[in-house]
């Protein structure tokens, strides 16, 4: 009878183990506290590679070259940091001239330029190219992600105003040409006399609830930004739909008038704009292998200067003249597709020459 005893005594679990139906909820509770564990030290990591969102910025009326600056920092296409003035003007890295003429660089993301080192910008290149050759100038670039030529034409007022610009070169891609700039957002009309200007929806659109806290995630989550970026490229479904026609290709989207009439309409409200000042690059996409034939877009605006009698320029030959000679791309970075997206280092460069050439007289 004792031993009996003894042996369930023995045979009995000690009183500090976990029984059998509590194993899979602690296991679940150490998977969930790793992983929040682990999201955390990546958020912690990607710190000096990001900056938060911020679309704050003072109108260009208030940018003046000695202004304060502010870094923005992104990893999506390469690690780089860019400086901004508090207007959004991209820096070029080299000191402004004081009492020196200005000229003015607009346009997309291609501007905005966040991928590159200051002084690898076109404008930066540019610069000092010019002031090499005795021309004291001081070049301002303004670049907007995801805009067009109504957002151009748009801030015409505040360029002119501010900086009496020699020369303002806007850099055109297919996606300043979708059917939306004569229809949505800000977009083009023709006055009653006749004219084209800019006119913006009256009252915001209504953002869900949804919506306003995706947009504070991204604003405050390096992580969940670069996998929206991520997936954005990749043209994951959820977020297909500003990106369903891929880069490059916005022009093609089906409404509205022919891309050849909206086309010139477009490049006409430009030259009312800024008149004389006014040059036109359009910074095309020859492909991984720099044979990719003229887009539509490309056609159209070449046609369209032809016609209004503007200066424009491609950056097709010497982009794809590089690439035969070199053997280098002139879109795409370590960290994504080859030959893809925004201008890189070598972009920059040839279309800062390409702009020298064809564009800017060098005076002294």
């Amino acid at each position: 009878m004792r031993l009996e005893i003894l042996s369930r005594v023995r045979s009995s679990p000690p009183s500090s183990e976990v029984p059998a139906t509590a194993r899979p909820l602690r296991s679940w509770l150490l998977c969930g506290i790793g992983a929040v564990c682990a999201i955390a030290v990546v958020e912690l990591g990607l710190v000096p590679l990001t900056t938060p969102l911020n679309n704050v910025w003072s109108p260009i009326l208030a940018d003046r070259l000695d202004g304060e600056v502010r870094e923005v920092r992104r990893f999506t296409e390469t690690i780089a940091a860019s400086h901004f003035s508090l207007s959004r003007a991209r820096l070029t890295g080299n000191p402004p001239l004081s009492g020196a003429a200005t000229g003015v660089i607009l346009g997309d993301s291609h501007v905005e330029a966040v991928e590159v080192p200051d002084r690898e910008t076109m404008g930066a290149i540019v610069e000092r190219s010019l002031r090499s050759a005795d021309t004291r100038i001081n070049v301002r670039q303004y670049g907007w992600y995801g805009s067009d030529v109504p957002k151009y034409v748009q801030v015409a007022p505040e360029i002119t105003q501010v900086w009496d610009p020699v020369w303002v070169v806007v850099v055109i891609t297919a996606s300043d040409l979708g059917p939306d700039i004569l229809t949505a957002g800000v977009r083009l009309v023709r006055g009653t006399d006749g004219h084209w200007g800019v006119t913006a929806e009256s009252a915001p659109a209504r953002i869900g609830r949804a919506r306003k806290i995706a947009e504070q995630v991204l604003s405050s989550s390096g992580l969940i930004y670069h996998l929206a970026k991520r997936g954005q490229t990749a043209g994951l479904p959820i977020i297909r739909a500003k990106n369903e026609f891929g880069a490059g290709k916005a022009s093609l989207r089906p409404g509205g008038i022919p891309l050849p009439e909206r086309t010139l309409i477009a490049l006409d409200a430009l030259r009312e704009a800024y008149g004389e000042r006014l040059r036109i690059l359009f910074a095309t996409d020859v492909g991984i292998d720099g044979l990719a034939p003229e887009s539509p877009a490309e056609n159209a605006v070449l046609a369209a200067c032809a016609s209004l009698g503007l200066r424009c320029a491609s950056t097709r030959a010497p982009m794809i003249q590089d690439r035969l000679d070199s053997a280098r791309l002139s879109r795409g970075f370590t960290n994504s597709v080859p030959g893809e997206g925004h201008l890189n280092t070598v972009g920059h460069t040839l279309a800062a020459e390409t702009i020298l050439r064809n564009l800017v007289r060098v005076r002294p």
